[in-house]
């Protein structure tokens, strides 16, 4: 049995859906480069994040923080236990406190100051403004 060709319209159908796979496969490789080494500070600051806007279950933490069951019932007893975390019985969720918002806006604020801007795209811009004030002072002399 052959094989029928393909039209015009289903190439171009075929083509982008392969352009689409690779294209969310390039943004799952990157997340998950950049979930490979979170610290235990980290952790606490995404599940706060989490339940920030809303009271969550766990499940739904282990869905937004990416972190495993394990990890996820280990770091809510945690916060529970230094009162950054409250457990609603009957929701069966997660609430953050005020001292767990507290917390998450020193966090987010050491976080601001830790991150630098890409390294790539600092230096490149550090280069081009050496370079810019080499040729003012030649223009100058």
């Amino acid at each position: 049995m052959s094989s029928p060709l393909l039209g015009t319209a289903d190439w171009v159908k075929k083509e982008h859906i392969s352009e689409d796979i690779l294209s969310i496969t390039t943004d799952i490789t990157k997340m998950a480069e950049s979930l490979k080494t979170r610290s235990r500070t980290e952790i606490i600051g995404l599940i706060l994040q989490a339940v920030e806007g809303e009271p969550l279950t766990r499940s739904e933490i282990i869905y937004q923080t990416m972190v495993n069951f394990k990890q996820t019932t280990d770091y809510t007893a945690f916060l529970i236990q230094e009162g950054l975390l409250r457990y609603l019985m009957l929701d069966r969720k997660y609430a953050i406190t005020d001292k767990g918002r507290q917390f998450l806006a020193l966090f987010n604020e050491t976080n601001k100051l830790l991150t630098a801007p890409d390294d790539d795209d600092s230096m490149a811009a550090g280069n081009l403004q050496v370079q810019n004030q080499q040729q003012e002072v030649i223009l100058h002399k």
